[in-house]
């Protein structure tokens, strides 16, 4: 069963083209994409981990096409069908770049390049010096988020998207849970959750895309376990170990934290220390609850 997602006239304004003008002043241009992919399990588990999630596909496609620059049409379509086929499940995908303010002497009802790819017409192809298509080496990470200032649901739903648009696809996101404050009491509870999610980016290039993803949220870092609107702490990355001064995988504290265990035993049952071996048990504190399932939104 093949089915079919559709973006169809997502406006952009950019600098993409060979004339010095359209590099100076830029023009509209017009994105329409038709992302093909098998949805059973997806629909059938009614789970958007296994689906294709189109918030942060659009925010990924709009933010190539307006901070990326390109002389041919040819060439950011062919960067933009790069971050389509990112999604594991997508199996072909169809789009349209309509530049409908071309600078020619005869204007045209309309001017478009279509691009249609396969995933398997994908395979090999590079562009901009690193692979875009499934030759990548997709590794199975799992983050902890956390958020006890402001809008705390928002921040969570926000850091998500910031992390899809790094190239950190989330495949599977546990219920929220309300705990109590761990490390210094006098402060707001916090709601916590635990994603999986597949990235081809390095245990270093990941703890730089989840620092980066807590700053331009407006993170400081003032006190050790104070208060913060956003957190995004590496828990697992496949089954390897990283002893580093300021990288440690698996999570250091994680085994001693229900608002960690708890969310990650919930998507992954039968998760595993690769330290030890051992399956995770909750450590049993009682200081966290369920607050809701995710579904992203607001607690304002």
């Amino acid at each position: 069963m093949i089915s079919r997602i559709c973006i169809l006239g997502l406006r952009f304004h950019a600098r993409h083209g060979c004339l010095p003008e359209e590099r100076e002043k830029g023009q509209e241009f017009v994105l329409d994409a038709e992302i093909y992919y098998d949805a059973r399990e997806a629909a059938l588990g009614d789970d958007l981990g296994r689906a294709v999630d189109y918030h942060p596909l659009v925010n990924s496609l709009y933010r190539v096409a307006t901070t990326e620059r390109f002389d041919l049409l040819e060439a950011l379509a062919f960067r933009l069908m790069g971050e389509i086929f990112s999604r594991p499940p997508v199996q072909r995908a169809r789009i349209r770049l309509h530049k409908p303010h071309a600078p020619l002497d005869h204007k045209p009802e309309d001017l478009f390049f279509e691009l249609e790819m396969t995933r398997e017409e994908m395979e090999g192809f590079v562009q901009g010096g690193r692979p875009v298509g499934p030759e990548i080496r997709w590794h199975r990470v799992f983050l902890g988020l956390g958020s006890n200032l402001g809008d705390r649901l928002s921040h969570l739903r926000e850091a998500l998207s910031h992390l899809e648009e790094r190239g950190i696809l989330v495949e599977k996101a546990s219920s929220v849970y309300r705990t109590a404050p761990w490390g210094l009491e006098e402060q707001p509870d916090f709601l916590n959750m635990v994603v999986m999610a597949a990235t081809s980016l390095s245990p270093r290039e990941l703890l730089e895309a989840c620092q980066e993803v807590e700053r331009e949220m407006g993170r400081e870092r003032r006190q050790r376990w104070g208060p913060r609107n956003i957190d995004v702490d590496i828990l697992l990355y496949d089954d390897i170990v990283v002893d580093e001064e300021d990288l440690v995988i698996p999570h250091p504290r994680m085994v001693e934290r229900d608002f960690v265990i708890v969310p990650l035993l919930e998507i992954w049952p039968g998760a595993v220390d690769p330290r030890t071996g051992w399956r995770f048990r909750p450590p049993g504190t009682g200081r966290v609850y369920l607050e809701c399932r995710w579904e992203g939104g607001s607690d304002g």
